[in-house]
Parts: C-alpha cells; structure tokens; sequence
C-alpha cells in the first residue's frame, strides 16, 4: 500500500474517523520528533562529559532534555 492509496483511504472515511486517525498521525509525528531530540541532547552530554565543549552547547542539551 503506497501513501496515495493510504490518503485516500483516510480520505474516504467519515469526518469523525478522519479526525482521530489524523489526531493519532499527529501524535506519533511529535512523538518521534520528542525521540529524535532526546537523542542528540544525549549525545551532547557524552560529548560534554568526553572534553568536547566547543562541539557541544551543554545548557541547549540540558534544555531540550527537560522540553522532551
């Protein structure tokens, strides 16, 4: 199943259900996005506790930690 058969499918359903399976895309989308920078924030703290401090901007780290 390609994304255009996908997007017509979701096309074709009723409002309601339209509405929560494109909640749900949404969601997942923030989820991996969440996943993606708690990543490089851990990277940059390995970073920072390896002596890398020019490559790494620890406060940026810290807070992309507490947004996630």
């Amino acid at each position: 199943m390609n994304a255009d058969h996908i997007i017509q499918e979701i096309v074709n359903l009723p409002a309601e259900e339209r509405r929560k399976v494109i909640d749900f895309v949404r969601n997942l989308v923030g989820q991996q996005f969440e996943e993606e920078q708690i990543k490089i924030a851990q990277k940059r703290i390995e970073e920072y506790d390896m002596g890398l401090e020019k490559a790494v901007h620890h406060e940026e780290a810290i807070r992309l930690l507490r947004k996630a």
